[in-house]
């Protein structure tokens, strides 16, 4: 008996690392499926409000915040359609994304202010902002997340640096479609 003690040990052992090993593999594909439709979202409105900043420029303010709006909402819709699906007892959980996006656009437009930032930096500022936190938040959640992020913001500091007056173009295009595309990615 003492011989079978330590082999049924070692299978046990064997078999809790693999069962740790699909949760977490589980866990970041539940992340993955939920933060595609997140990027998006986003991205689509990231890509309406570069591809329309050239036109709109006079109002272009007001029309970010109706897209703000609109993400906003979208984000709450989101989360609390993934929380009713899955989460039964926790009506409220849509809070917490929600109130991040809206701590999020008041952090960035509170330091777009204090820095008196002219409209190329503005433009610059949003996505390298997110892009810097949605790294982050993949150091945690998955390294997808951290790819489509760096992405992100290496396209927006090449663009900075090298598409002169086609800068929002190049946002709407490279980061708008790089969420979008990663956002489909995730949800493969």
């Amino acid at each position: 008996m003492p011989d079978s003690d330590p082999v049924a040990r070692s299978e046990a052992d064997a078999l809790l690392k693999g069962v740790a090993g699909v949760e977490r593999r589980t866990r970041a594909a539940l992340i993955y499926v939920r933060a595609g439709d997140y990027l998006i979202l986003w991205g689509v409105l990231w890509a309406l409000g570069y591809g329309f900043g050239a036109t709109l420029w006079p109002h272009m303010g007001a029309f970010w915040w109706i897209l703000d709006a609109i993400g906003v909402a979208g984000t709450a819709i989101i989360t609390y359609r993934a929380a009713r699906c899955s989460e039964a007892g926790r009506r409220f959980v849509f809070l917490r994304p929600l109130i991040g996006v809206i701590v999020l656009i008041g952090f960035g437009t509170l330091w777009i202010r204090l820095a008196h930032f002219g409209g190329r930096e503005q433009a610059a500022f949003w996505p390298t902002l997110c892009g810097a936190l949605l790294f982050v938040f993949g150091l945690w959640a998955g390294r997808a997340l951290s790819i489509a992020a760096a992405a992100v913001f290496a396209l927006t500091m090449a663009g900075y640096v090298w598409t002169g007056p086609w800068f929002d173009l190049w946002l709407a295009v490279t980061c708008g479609g790089a969420l979008i595309l990663g956002g489909f990615w995730l949800r493969r």
